[in-house]
């Protein structure tokens, strides 16, 4: 009697071993899964305020006016906005400019199927507003089209280990200024590239449906001059260090091998009862 109740005891230890370990499995996938790479991916305003200087973004033009701005104001329409502070692109100071940007390049991407999405609206007077992500390799883009406004994602394989994004709006109206918004950057491993030529193509989906609304021009705010120049290099930002073996796959891998190790046990101790 002693004997049976000890196998049955050992028994359910490795039952809760084998569980434990797909658990552990499970949960270190997902916490793979939940990194976003971006740096300031939601825009929060540094030192230099609103009109200052962009944390982990480099602009194409010198801070400091209305071209480009960080902002809260929802242009007449309050549906469908993300919280707190966005990327304005603008041109007002220079309507007859160049396309105005910002970019950033992100390092030590371990190799794999990446998901980029972002929210955008094009509000005004907007002719082009894209998200665009390259590895040097492999090139996704996200686009909005006038009074368009919604989150939008798409997927990329990225190998390189570097990427760069950028977000570019330019004017359709050459004498009057723009309201290109962008806010909620993410970049999120979504798979392993066991097999780079069988991952999937980058797709661009389409944006959250949203009633568009024609928003009236934004209250014109006064300019901030002494702004330092934008840098001519990329902002780049460092991703955490991973490994090149998926923590998720050597659980399950592990926990196949218990699970095989447990159905062995339960077919002895049956022999033995026997």
């Amino acid at each position: 009697m002693k004997k049976s109740v000890s196998c049955k005891k050992a028994a359910a230890a490795l039952l809760v071993l084998f569980v434990l370990i797909v658990s552990a499995g499970s949960m270190a996938t997902f916490a793979s899964e939940s990194v976003n790479y971006v740096e300031n991916g939601s825009f929060n305003p540094g030192p230099g305020g609103q009109w200052g200087e962009i944390a982990g973004w480099t602009p194409s033009i010198a801070v400091g006016s209305m071209d480009l701005y960080l902002g809260d104001y929802n242009y007449g329409s309050s549906d469908n906005l993300p919280d707190g502070i966005y990327l304005a692109l603008r041109k007002e100071a220079n309507p007859g400019a160049e396309a105005i940007s910002v970019s950033q390049t992100i390092n030590n991407l371990p190799a794999g199927v990446y998901k980029l999405s972002a929210w955008m609206w094009a509000a005004n007077n907007v002719d082009s507003f894209t998200v665009k992500i390259t590895d040097g390799i492999k090139t996704a883009e996200l686009s909005a089209s006038l009074t368009e406004k919604g989150y939008k994602e798409t997927e990329i394989e990225i190998t390189s280990g570097t990427a760069t994004i950028t977000i570019t709006a330019d004017n359709t109206t050459k004498t009057a200024a723009m309201d290109a918004l962008a806010d909620d950057i993410k970049l999120f491993k979504i798979a392993d590239l066991s097999n780079p030529t069988d991952a999937p193509a980058a797709t661009d989906v389409p944006a959250t449906d949203v009633p568009a609304t024609d928003a009236p021009a934004a209250t014109d705010i006064p300019e901030t001059t002494g702004a330092a120049a934008a840098t001519e290099n990329p902002e780049t930002t460092n991703a955490p260090a991973t490994t090149n073996v998926s923590t998720g796959d050597s659980a399950i891998f592990i926990a196949v091998i218990v699970f095989v190790v447990v159905l062995a046990a339960f077919v002895v101790l049956r022999k033995q009862k026997a």
